[in-house]
């Protein structure tokens, strides 16, 4: 480690380029370590971010929560630069959320936030002005129909992503559930959801999980363990080589052997989606 430290006491000690942050020197060693190997796979997250994607994972997020697009002149979404020919617009504010307490209402165009003009801003960079720590307060000018702009002031707080889908189609006859994530909390809608269906008689189920990049490796479990009444659900293999299998979870609702299940995947199924979809293939 010797060539190590003299490399970090000459930086702190002889650096001209001014004081030196040795919290970021360290956090950079630390992601040139792993960067080092190589691998696509192994990445290095800082705390801030680790927290984020465990939010991201866990369906979660700081905000006002509210589904947002983009709306040109014309009242088409879509539009790709936030300006005066395309605005931000509140599609639906989340049920319980602080943005439908603070009175926000479908169809309201979003001008601005904390007295900054949204201009020049894509859809995202204008969803991260509004997100933020919970219970921060984010001051949004808002446009309401032909009325004049006036400000709302709504207090941010961790919001619960709705990341299961659930209708019936064909008269009745198929359940189609539509997954986002793999939250626990998804797991346990998804869970709610199947044992509607069978409750409602329904033994053709759709599994839409096109686009959904995964999450929790027990929500893959909980999900999966819907439709196996027993058997491998995945295997771990650790470093050492040591391969641990994962049964399917008692108590599932639609394992009867006369539900016939689909699984819909595409490129855009990850994780704990290919866990599932396999499981379901090879049982």
């Amino acid at each position: 480690f010797r060539p190590f430290w003299d490399t970090y006491h000459t930086i702190d000690e002889r650096y001209a380029g001014g004081e030196v942050d040795r919290e970021a020197l360290i956090q950079g060693a630390i992601r040139g370590m792993i960067d080092s190997l190589e691998d696509p796979y192994s990445s290095y997250l800082t705390s801030d971010q680790y927290r984020s994607s465990l939010q991201g994972i866990s369906g979660q997020f700081e905000g006002i929560g509210a589904e947002i697009a983009t709306q040109a002149s014309d009242g088409t979404q879509g539009c790709s630069t936030l300006g005066p020919t395309c605005r931000l617009v509140i599609i639906a504010p989340i049920g319980g959320s602080p943005a439908e307490k603070a009175g926000l209402l479908p169809g309201d165009l979003v001008l601005a936030t904390d007295g900054v003009p949204l201009d020049g801003l894509t859809v995202d960079a204008a969803r991260e002005r509004m997100r933020g720590p919970k219970d921060t307060p984010v001051e949004l000018s808002i446009q309401r129909g032909a009325d004049s702009p006036f400000d709302l002031t709504v207090v941010r707080d961790i919001i619960q992503e709705r990341e299961v889908e659930s209708r019936e189609l064909v008269d009745g006859r198929v359940a189609y559930l539509h997954l986002e994530g793999f939250s626990d909390q998804a797991a346990a809608d998804f869970a709610a959801a199947v044992k509607g269906h069978v409750d409602a008689g329904r033994r053709m189920f759709i599994v839409d999980l096109r686009g959904n990049p995964g999450g929790y490796v027990t929500a893959a479990r909980a999900v999966a363990s819907q439709f196996m009444a027993a058997g491998v659900v995945f295997w771990e293999e650790d470093a050492q080589g040591g391969v641990i299998p994962t049964e399917a979870m008692p108590g599932g609702y639609a394992t009867d052997g006369s539900i016939r299940a689909v699984v819909l995947i595409d490129r855009g199924s990850a994780s704990a989606s290919e866990i599932v979809a396999a499981a379901l293939h090879d049982s």
